[in-house]
């Protein structure tokens, strides 16, 4: 297939056909690789929240997995509203 390179701002960049984004299920990013003279873009394989949970393992234990702001208010002259 080929494609033009076109101007984008102070940088050059291809447009991607939709069916191939849509063939592809392309979503925000590619990998984008250089093997030789050839450039490779690939689907992102990298996951929603992919290390979130080793993360927070990780804060747990240093014990910096404590509350910034109290579940409730420290008093109990607090009311809610209700309209």
């Amino acid at each position: 297939m080929l494609v033009s390179v076109i101007r984008i701002g102070d940088s050059k960049g291809i447009r991607i056909p939709e069916r191939v984004i849509d063939e592809l299920n392309i979503e925000n990013e590619l990998e984008m690789q250089i093997y030789n003279d050839e450039i490779v873009l690939k689907r992102s394989k990298k996951m929603p929240r992919e290390g979130w949970d080793a993360a927070f393992m990780e804060m747990h234990n240093s014990e910096d997995d404590h509350l910034i702001f109290p579940d409730q208010p420290e008093d109990n002259s607090f009311e809610w509203e209700w309209e």
